[in-house]
Formats: structure tokens, C-alpha cells, sequence
């Protein structure tokens, strides 16, 4: 909106102002251009001027991934773009090209870009991410992986981590379902949406597990409702029976009187 002419304009795809129509983020760098976030790279608009900025894979120095989420502008003019696959790109302003930051293969590193959650087991840290299984990092540097190839989850898309009092590893999916590792097995048994009569999982979707002080294992889903882990039939069934059986999950908490 121009305050001065008192009128809009409209900045999208059609009119070949915008790579992309979903705008994520707008910010303005210390020279007045403003950048726009989309799903598609970024427009910089520097007075009528635009200029469309996107990755390329012959050049190391443009953007690793154009699904840019967030853009800030730090005071000595450097701007920074969190994407969704490529970790944070950042473009130095005595460089004028984008270098980016994100794990690589050094010590105490993942090899993913997306982190869905951090798991502190004992003295390691499971890392799930959304496209490559479980990395488990130790104390002294080593790591290993639990995915699709080196093990029986069918999923490396990982959302929820929890291991329980007695040495067994449940992980969350997203449309996989529920993986559960008992202590002393290798293997992992999968929980899906009509995959037993006992089942009553109404999402394969798992964004939050929790174990709480009474060792009872409360599972979060997508749009499927709350579950607790029926240790006696080996399923989850939907807890209480009058929640929501529609309500995302996001997160389970104990706090410090049991609720």
C-alpha cells in the first residue's frame, strides 16, 4: 500500500512480480531494498526494480533451496534465509552471493537438513529427522543411524523419540505409523491405522510420544487424537474416550504434580 497515491498494488505470479504467491516473510535490508520469503526463492525489490533470486545447481553460491521460510537482516547487512530443506543460507554483504549452513559429515553432526526433534537417552542424543531415520550421537563423536535401510522402520520421516523404563525404543512417524524396538530385540514392530482389530489408531501420523513418572506411554497424532500405550495387548487405544479424536498433537508434557 503507497501512502502517498493512497492506493494498493498488487505484487504476485501473473504479473511477474513474484516467483511464488505464498509470501512467507517480508523484511527490508539497510539499504531500503525489501525481500520477500517464498516458496519458490526470493524477489528483492529495489525501488521498481525486481530481481528473482533461486537455487541453481551449477552454482554453489545462489540458494540450496528455493522453500525459503524466513529472511532477516542483521545490522552490519547481511541477510539470512531459513529454507526448508536447505538449512540457513546466509548472503554476506561484501560477498553478494549466498553461502549456507547446515550439518555435514564433521564431528557431532547429522547428516540431514531437516531436525524434527532431540532426544536426550541416557548419555546420547537421538536425533529425528524428517528424511533420514534416527542419527544417535555419543559423547565421544561417534554416531550411528536407524533408517529405512539399515533396520525395519519403513519410515524415515521421525517425529516422536521416547525410550521407556524398561529399554524399549518407540519412534513416531509421519504416515508411518508407530515403530516400537522392545529391549533385547533388533527389530521393530509397526502400529498402523487398520493394521490389527486391536488397533485403534485413527492416524498413522505420531508427532509427540511421552513417558510420565507412572511409566504409562501417552502418543500424540495428527488429526487422530490422544492414545495410551496398553502395555497387556501390546497397542494403543484412544484415551480418554471423550477427548477429540480430531485434535492434532502437537507436544505431551508432565509437569512436576503428575498432570
Amino acid at each position: 500500500y503507497m501512502l502517498q497515491q493512497k492506493k494498493s498494488v498488487r505484487y504476485n505470479t501473473g504479473a511477474g512480480t513474484l516467483p511464488n504467491d505464498i509470501a512467507r516473510e517480508i523484511t527490508e535490508d539497510k539499504e531500503g531494498n525489501i525481500w520477500v520469503a517464498t516458496e519458490r526463492g526470493i524477489a528483492k525489490f529495489t525501488g521498481e526494480r525486481c530481481e528473482f533470486i533461486t537455487s541453481h545447481d551449477d552454482n554453489l553460491w545462489s540458494l540450496n533451496d528455493n522453500a525459503v521460510y524466513s529472511l532477516y537482516c542483521d545490522e552490519d547487512n547481511n541477510l539470512w534465509a531459513g529454507t526448508f530443506f536447505g538449512g540457513v543460507n546466509v548472503m554476506y554483504s561484501h560477498f553478494g552471493m549466498f553461502d549456507f549452513l547446515l550439518s555435514d559429515s564433521e564431528e557431532y553432526s547429522a547428516d540431514s537438513k531437516v531436525v524434527s526433534s532431540i532426544v536426550e537417552i541416557g548419555n546420547e542424543l537421538y536425533i529425528g529427522t524428517e528424511n533420514e531415520g534416527v542419527f544417535i550421537l555419543r559423547p565421544d563423536g561417534s554416531t550411528s543411524q536407524i533408517s529405512t535401510s539399515n533396520s525395519s522402520i519403513t519410515s524415515d520421516n521421525i517425529h516422536a523419540i521416547c525410550m521407556d523404563s524398561k529399554g524399549s525404543l518407540f519412534l513416531g512417524s509421519d504416515y508411518g505409523g508407530l515403530f516400537i524396538r522392545q529391549n533385547g530385540y533388533s527389530s521393530f514392530r509397526n502400529i498402523r491405522v487398520g493394521g490389527n482389530r486391536l488397533n485403534q489408531l485413527l492416524s498413522n501420523s505420531i508427532y509427540s510420544i511421552c513417558n510420565d513418572s507412572s511409566d504409562n506411554i501417552w502418543i500424540g497424532t495428527q488429526y487422530g487424537g490422544l492414545y495410551r500405550y496398553n502395555r497387556a495387548t501390546g497397542y494403543p487405544e484412544r484415551f480418554p474416550e471423550e477427548f477429540p479424536s480430531g485434535m492434532f498433537i502437537w507436544d505431551i508434557h508432565e509437569d512436576k504434580t503428575g498432570d
